[in-house]
């Protein structure tokens, strides 16, 4: 029997076109007040790059991320957001998946009449976007549980 589409549940993630204003209003609103932040480029299969400024926290168990566009095929990301105002807005769910489901995960996909819109890497890990916007109101990001992953997930500030 295959897993289901929300096996691996760790992050909620936004975007937004100014994290810094992002930050502030999640510590002042919300009580996050630690967040790394690094620059990062996905490699898209298509050749292609995106570039963005990534803000990542844990509160609990749940990972937020801050995503803002900053350049290349940027526009799943770059979509949302309001162009001449602040804009802070909930983009997608991610699941980190360990090696045995990840051999699986376009069976998983496939059997379960979801569209993949979106493939790429971000420092060697493997990700996959699915469109759930219809259904869900939002994107669904799978990504390979590897060691790279944990490195990272082991640096992220925990409030």
């Amino acid at each position: 029997m295959l897993p289901t589409l929300f096996t691996g549940f760790i992050q909620s993630a936004y975007v937004t076109n100014d994290l810094a204003h992002a930050k502030t209003l999640m510590e002042r609103r919300y009580g996050v007040s630690k967040l790394a932040i690094l620059d990062m480029t996905l490699d898209l299969t298509d050749g292609t790059t995106a570039d963005m400024r990534c803000g990542l926290a844990f509160v609990g168990e749940l990972q937020l991320e801050f995503l803002e566009p900053r350049g290349g095929a940027d526009a799943i990301w770059r979509a949302p957001l309001s162009k001449t105002s602040f804009s802070l807005k909930f983009h997608h769910q991610g699941f980190f998946l360990e090696t045995p489901v990840w051999g699986k995960i376009h069976e998983l996909i496939e059997a379960h009449e979801q569209r993949i819109v979106l493939t790429a890497s971000m420092q060697s890990i493997p990700l996959i976007y699915t469109d759930n916007r219809d259904e869900l109101g939002h994107y669904m990001e799978y990504a390979h549980y590897t060691d790279s992953v944990k490195e990272i997930l082991r640096s992220i500030p925990r409030n």
